[in-house]
């Protein structure tokens, strides 16, 4: 971003109707350089963790792993994990 001029509050940090000019960096970037996967960059809802983009047509989808089996959000333990990340976040989640 330095490179480019751009301040961490222009490029993530701008409110939901600027989000097009995000989109349209991203877009720049995947035609810019073949051999970028994605972005990376600390998270602006919690600023200990990371947020990732990944360009779907330049990541293997068998080479992305999940933490453990795949498991349904609708019910049973998937449902609980769902509402356990939605809690640390301070989500609310109904049914």
């Amino acid at each position: 971003m330095r490179r480019l001029g751009l301040t961490r509050g222009q490029l993530l940090e701008a409110p939901e109707r600027l989000w097009w000019k995000t989109a349209r960096w991203a877009e720049a970037l995947h035609e810019a350089d073949p051999n970028v996967c994605g972005l990376l960059w600390v998270s602006r809802q919690c600023d200990t963790a990371r947020a990732i983009v990944l360009f779907g047509d330049r990541v293997d989808p068998s080479r992305l792993r999940p933490d453990g089996p795949a498991e349904p959000l609708r019910g049973g333990r998937g449902f609980q994990r769902v509402c356990e990340a939605a809690g640390r976040a301070n989500i609310v989640v109904v049914q």
